[in-house]
């Protein structure tokens, strides 16, 4: 098992918290998704993809709100098998359990909530898929992360200036 980062190779001129809504006196959700080729993985790691590898993909800024993630299959995966979760360091199957990489093109996980719990991250952290099983070569194909994120932090703090003044 290894965990490395893909942050930084699918947003590289984004810094964390630089969403228009961030620190404004107005806030709204935003999404924010990532398209996970599995060859891009596969070149980051340096050597072959394996069960329980935590592939790092979305980051997630202090003072922000997770209202929901999920994944969708883009490309099926070509190897024997695959199932992938998507959650955090602290819950790598928050979000989406088991979903099959091999299956059909527009496949969605199962949605995990039927009452959605809002996480709220004090500390910056990342929107991790966990490779829960693998075996074969894993090579190619595309798995879609998304999450509807909010910026809950103080639009009061010192240093913002407050609207109409």
């Amino acid at each position: 098992m290894s965990t490395f980062s893909l942050v930084s190779t699918y947003f590289p001129n984004i810094k964390a918290g630089t969403h228009a809504s961030r620190n404004a006196n107005v806030k709204v959700p935003y999404l924010v998704e990532v398209e996970l080729d599995y060859a891009d993985a596969l070149v980051k790691k340096g050597s072959a993809l394996a069960a329980a590898d935590i592939v790092q993909l979305i980051q997630i800024p202090a003072g922000t709100v997770v209202l929901g993630a999920g994944a969708q299959i883009k490309t099926a995966a070509d190897s024997t098998t695959l199932t992938v979760s998507v959650g955090t360091g602290v819950d790598d199957n928050e979000w989406v359990d088991a979903l099959d990489g091999k299956a059909t093109a527009g496949t969605y996980g199962t949605d995990l909530s039927a009452s959605p719990v809002w996480n709220t991250y004090p500390t910056a952290d990342t929107i991790d898929v966990t490779f829960a099983t693998l075996t074969g070569t894993l090579a190619t194909g595309i798995l879609r992360v998304y999450a509807l994120m909010l910026d809950v932090s103080d639009a009061k703090a010192p240093g913002l200036v407050a609207l109409a003044s």
